[in-house]
């Protein structure tokens, strides 16, 4: 039978092993530098690729700016989701999760209008170099994102792959919007969203091993 002495040298013995850690900073702490650096490297990259010759008269056109605000806060949401993600529990803010689906909902309800109204001509799937392009505006931060999250504990592997795919597609889908001067709703389905399905599909395929505790 186990006496009291026994059992504190058995504590005694396994406080021993025990090591500080450090807490996790809040989702939104960890977001705020990843988001900036994300929109700053975006922005460096449609520098260097080019901005389309009528950036300047595109800035006073309404639907434009729409779509520029509409997926970069699609992006911004998603990628604080992702890190809330990391949270078993999400710090009980689930309601966030709303965001970027509403936000994502309103852009195809935009889209399914703008292609009514201007008509839905789908050139041929061909490779465009606005998806290269795209590829260059997002590597990093598809990355770092992932990165960041896999630190986490996420019970949500699926959902985590999904907001992070919601995260690079917003952020891809600005910075092409000031690099391709083609406007028509069948390119940009082709040419910038197509790729980010298919990265998505991949990020699905392989999200329990991905974010695998």
């Amino acid at each position: 039978m186990t006496n009291g002495n026994d059992i504190d040298d058995l504590i005694g013995k396994l406080s021993e092993e025990l090591e500080p850690v450090k807490p996790m900073a809040h989702p939104l702490i960890q977001a705020i530098p990843y988001v900036l650096i994300s929109f700053a490297y975006m922005a460096v990259v449609v520098f260097y690729v080019g901005i389309r010759g009528d950036w300047e008269e595109k800035l006073g056109d309404a639907p434009f700016m729409l779509e520029i605000f509409m997926m970069g806060f699609l992006a911004v949401s998603a990628m604080i989701t992702a890190i809330y993600l990391t949270i078993p529990d999400m710090r009980g803010d689930k309601w966030i999760l709303a965001i970027p689906f509403t936000l994502l909902a309103s852009f195809f309800v935009m889209v399914f209008i703008r292609s009514f109204t201007e008509g839905l001509t789908m050139p041929k799937i061909h490779y465009d170099h606005c998806m290269g392009e795209g590829g260059y505006m997002t590597i990093i931060p598809l990355a770092v994102l992932l990165f960041l999250t896999k630190r986490g504990a996420t019970t949500r592997p699926y959902l985590s792959a999904l907001m992070t795919i919601f995260a690079i597609a917003g952020l891809g889908y600005v910075g092409l919007r000031f690099t391709c001067s083609m406007d028509t709703i069948g390119h940009a389905v082709i040419s910038h969203m197509i790729p980010y399905i298919v990265i998505g599909s991949l990020l699905g395929i392989g999200a329990k091993k991905i974010y695998k505790w």
